[in-house]
């Protein structure tokens, strides 16, 4: 049965091969966080829920969005070694690219044409396979679970449009609401879904009932979800300030909302969506750029029916859902950035990419379609060229240097650590992109032919190799120092069995938050700490000769510790000075 199922759904066999490649070659470098302090907000709350209170290093960060941490949680009560806890939980994001592929898999069955079904298989791998999702799968970032809840959203919101079931409506107003409480940049999506079931009940009479039940459920869902929001801010956040809190919050955006009705804020606002248009661009070889063409194709013609909408037709309107899903994000984003403080905040693609795997999707399938492929790529192409100006207009203009390259995973694959030009960067990099798009529009053209659909795999490949790239820039060497972190841990376990009154001191330099891999991997250990002073001296009555102290290993204060202890090893993040 599995044999006759594999011949079957060869296509899927090939992506699933692709995705366990790609999973075998990364799980067993995998040894903590990456991404610091995002990464360790998520698993905070998990440990508050476990009994840990790791509040005075979760005040080093600002705020983020417990969702995530629903799901963490049992990985973290269950599994008490942290590197193992860390591996199931990319484990996890793995398996969710998995049910991310067959979610599309069953959108593209009911929406694109059912005889295409071994070439649509490749539409939702090629989607799935976009590299942004493979990087951030290799960490505890929010990306995957975000990505898939909304895939997850885009089915149950055309199952209900479709078959009208009160059961699938009750599952996705627990899922919208879900969504935002995983990152409230996902508001965008939330009022995508809201707007786009209130044109149904518009359009399709006699649904009073439901439309009621939508309205009471969802608010009182909503209002769960705020009030178990202030209960764990109060609880993990309490000692943090409120500009602290307002950074990832409503509170903070408000002043930036103002500021766009400036002058000068409308300029910013118009240079930020047009970096975040270039990298949704750039980032996707211009598929998702079809696949915008495509939605706005279906939704024209079916509103265009207005009241005479058919009852088989009301599945199209997800085609509206996911135009207002997009606009939303990207214009949250440009407005969480309308302030630039690094290059990356004006071509900042993390806050919206994980809305595009549907416009993939419907993208791949528009362009082998189309007869006019290249001549949309060569305008679509100019396009972007002309945004490259505008997006260095404003990091000129704020005069900024800073660089993380992360937040734009699908267009760093040139990033060099060393010698950063950013304006050499941004050229090269459309140079670079805009020859992929090409690339990518010779094969998807190819594949249009019966019987050449195998060529697509050439994509598959193409977008493993840039995983493969970013992962060697940002991630391979943070996972390195992590690995090394674990024998600093190693030493000081080994140091608290010979003796277990000796203190864990942290000696804060800044509001660096590297100290909190060391909490997660030592849950069990109660880290102090406690501000640098200008010489040892000063310590007197807060450090003791028997105390374990924990420097960053670039500090500027070793030369004074080691006064004090005889003893030190430095690795990975850290530096530790005993006697």
């Amino acid at each position: 049965m599995l044999k006759k199922w594999c011949i079957r759904n060869r296509y899927s066999v090939i992506f699933i091969t692709f995705l366990l490649c790609f999973y075998g070659y990364n799980i067993g470098r995998v040894y903590g966080f990456i991404f610091f302090p995002d990464e360790f907000g998520y698993w905070a709350y998990a440990a508050k829920a476990a009994g840990y209170d790791w509040s005075e290093m979760v005040s080093l960060g600002s705020y983020y969005s417990y969702g995530y941490s629903l799901i963490l949680f049992p990985i973290f009560k269950l599994c008490h070694n942290s590197v193992m806890a860390y591996r199931i939980a990319v484990t996890l994001n793995f398996i969710l690219l998995g049910i991310a592929y067959f979610l599309l898999l069953f959108l593209a069955n009911h929406l694109l044409k059912k005889r295409e079904k071994e070439r649509i298989a490749f539409y939702a791998a090629i989607a799935v396979f976009y590299p942004s999702w493979l990087f951030f799968a290799q960490t505890t970032m929010v990306e995957n679970v975000l990505m898939t809840v909304f895939v997850l959203i885009t089915v149950l919101l055309y199952d209900y449009l479709e078959n009208n079931r009160l059961s699938t409506l009750v599952v996705l107003i627990l899922a919208l609401v879900y969504i935002h409480f995983v990152h409230m940049r996902a508001i965008g999506v939330l009022i995508a879904g809201v707007v786009t079931l209130i044109t149904y009940f518009f359009l399709q009479r006699g649904k009073g009932k439901q439309l009621l039940i939508f309205a009471v459920f969802g608010i009182v869902i909503l209002l769960a979800g705020f009030t178990v929001k202030e209960f764990v801010q109060g609880m993990l956040y309490g000692s943090s300030g409120a500009d602290t809190l307002n950074i990832n919050d409503y509170a903070g955006q408000f002043d930036k909302i103002a500021y766009i009705f400036t002058q000068e804020g409308c300029i910013d606002l118009l240079c930020g969506l047009a970096g975040k248009i270039l990298y949704m661009g750039l980032a996707s070889f211009g598929i998702v750029y079809w696949g915008i063409w495509h939605a706005m194709k279906e939704t024209v013609g079916l509103l265009k029916q207005g009241n005479r909408t058919e009852r088989k037709d009301a599945g199209k309107l997800i085609y509206l859902f996911i135009l207002l899903a997009l606009t939303g994000e990207v214009l949250i984003n440009a407005i969480y950035n309308i302030h630039p403080i690094r290059v990356d905040s004006v071509t900042y693609g993390r806050y919206h990419e994980f809305v595009l795997p549907v416009f993939v999707l419907f993208g791949i399938y528009e362009m082998t379609k189309t007869r006019k492929i290249f001549l949309g790529t060569t305008i679509l192409s100019i396009i972007q060229f002309l945004m490259v100006p505008m997006v260095l207009h404003s990091i000129q203009r704020y005069q900024l240097t800073n660089f993380h390259g992360y937040t734009m995973v699908g267009m760093s694959y040139l990033h060099y650590l060393e010698d950063f030009d950013v304006n050499r960067f941004y050229w090269m990099t459309y140079a670079f992109l805009t020859a992929l798009t090409v690339v990518t529009s010779v094969i998807v053209k190819i594949s249009g032919r019966k019987g050449r659909e195998l060529i697509l795999v050439l994509l598959l490949v193409m977008e493993f190799l840039l995983s493969v790239r970013a992962s060697a820039i940002y991630i391979d060497t943070s996972s390195l120092g992590a690995y090394r972190d674990t024998m600093i841990v190693d030493k000081i376990e080994e140091l608290k069995k010979e003796n277990d009154n000796r203190r864990i001191v942290y000696i804060k330099e800044d509001d660096s938050p590297f100290i909190s891999i060391m909490q997660f991997m030592m849950r069990d250990e109660d880290i102090e700490m406690i501000p640098m002073k200008s010489c040892i001296e000063e310590y007197s009555g807060e450090i003791g000769d028997n105390d374990i102290i924990i420097l960053k290993f670039d500090s500027n204060y070793t030369e004074e510790i080691a006064k004090k202890y005889a003893n030190h090893l430095l690795n990975g993040h850290f530096v530790i000075y005993y006697n």
